[in-house]
């Protein structure tokens, strides 16, 4: 019982979140791959040696239990996920049990139908006002496309009959030495972790002028999701194994030795990182910013955390006031551009945190009440979420790109 539960609990946690809206030339992995809540499922599908599966031409459909499905299993089994990796046999039928062949959009699932998964075992479906998989799981977003099948997002973990069957053969008979109500133990609540040790999460924003599409590559490979990125763009986290790795930056379609951007850099176990590729091919040069985000300790559920990052190499250093005036975050300037009291200079970067709520934000010189930089009027900052907000182009036509997560 303890091996089964250790695995449901893997599934629900490599799963959870929910799963960004495709680009159709993104496959399954790489939309995990690209999103940080889905980052363990790249791990677990590395270990279970699935990658090229869900990599290859398909079509599949996946069915992916969310944040809230998780949590309820990790409350009903109380397990330890510290050693769910130990068994990648186990995790394939697992995993597998949650894909079939095919595209099966949700206007094909039909009440009463028997999906065959990749597993060997069925999956019933019941259609009424809501699309429910073995009685147990609903749909609750359907359809996200990739381009090499389908996911549909699940608020329950499906559990293959065959490990149901190993869990009632597992669990010991009582006998008069050993009563029934004596043969209970209750299970302990145990501390889920963010992650699994072994592992960094980065995230990138290509801010660099006059390089146009970028193609970003990961210790010389290059990503399919990371294939042609926009300039003004910033990707969701990705997970990498911690320690020493290479970024590289280079226009799009031209070889890596054409590399704006080409820097080695150390990850910590378990911290989140923003690189920023910043300045212009053309004038100034591009170079990378290399940011932690502050989440030690965690903001919290009242308040957003909110990073600032100046882009602009011929813009001033700037303040971010309310529309009464009021400082929310002063002189922020571009990177390197002012000396700090340890004789260093700074990185370019302003963190704080605020009461989650709508603000009518400006940036403006600073110093000086005016002119407007950049009007952020009706910004919403949710509760329990990290913000990168990030002014990037030239002074005459600035721009700024937001990025979330939690």
């Amino acid at each position: 019982m303890r091996k089964i539960a250790l695995i449901l609990t893997t599934l629900a946690l490599l799963l959870i979140g929910a799963l960004p809206l495709a680009a159709q030339d993104e496959t399954i992995v790489d939309i995990a791959s690209g999103n940080e809540d889905l980052s363990l499922l790249v791990q677990a599908l590395q270990a279970a040696d699935l990658v090229d599966v869900l990599n290859s031409e398909g079509p599949f459909t996946v069915f992916a239990p969310t944040n809230q499905a998780f949590l309820a299993l990790v409350a009903e089994m109380g397990v330890d996920p510290a050693t769910v990796m130990a068994d990648p046999d186990a995790l394939t039928g697992i995993l597998l049990y949650h894909v079939a062949n095919g595209e099966l959009t949700s206007d094909t699932l039909e009440d009463g139908a028997e999906i065959v998964t990749l597993a060997g075992e069925t999956i019933a479906v019941s259609v009424g006002d809501s699309v429910v998989l073995n009685d147990s799981a609903t749909v609750t977003t359907a359809d996200i496309a990739a381009s090499n099948g389908v996911v549909h997002v699940i608020d329950a973990v499906l559990v293959p009959a065959s490990f149901l069957e190993m869990q009632e053969a597992a669990t010991p008979e009582t006998t008069e030495e050993a009563p029934a109500e004596e043969a209970v133990v209750e299970a302990t609540p145990v501390e889920i972790p963010e992650q699994f040790t072994g592992q960094s999460f980065v995230r990138i924003a290509h801010l660099a002028g006059d390089v146009g599409g970028a193609d970003i590559y990961i210790d010389g490979v290059l990503r399919r999701a990371l294939t042609d990125y926009a300039y003004g763009s910033v990707t969701g986290f990705f997970a990498i194994p911690n320690g020493p790795h290479t970024i590289q930056v280079v226009p799009n379609g031209r070889p890596v030795a054409r590399a704006v951007v080409d820097e080695e850099i150390t990850f910590e176990d378990g911290a989140h990182y923003t690189v920023v590729a910043y300045g212009n091919a053309f004038s100034t040069g591009v170079e990378a910013a290399v940011l932690m985000d502050d989440r030690d300790p965690a903001v919290s559920e009242g308040a957003a955390r909110v990073s600032v990052f100046h882009g602009i190499p011929d813009a001033p250093a700037v303040d971010v006031v309310t529309s009464d005036g009021t400082l929310v975050a002063g002189r922020i300037a571009y990177p390197g551009t002012l000396t700090l009291a340890n004789g260093g200079t700074n990185d370019g970067e302003f963190s704080f945190d605020v009461v989650a709520g709508t603000y009518d934000l400006a940036v403006v010189p600073n110093g000086q009440g005016g002119p407007v930089l950049i009007d952020l009027s009706g910004t919403e900052l949710a509760g329990g979420t990290y913000y990168f907000v990030a002014a990037y182009g030239t002074a005459d036509d600035p721009m700024v790109v937001v990025s979330s997560s939690n």
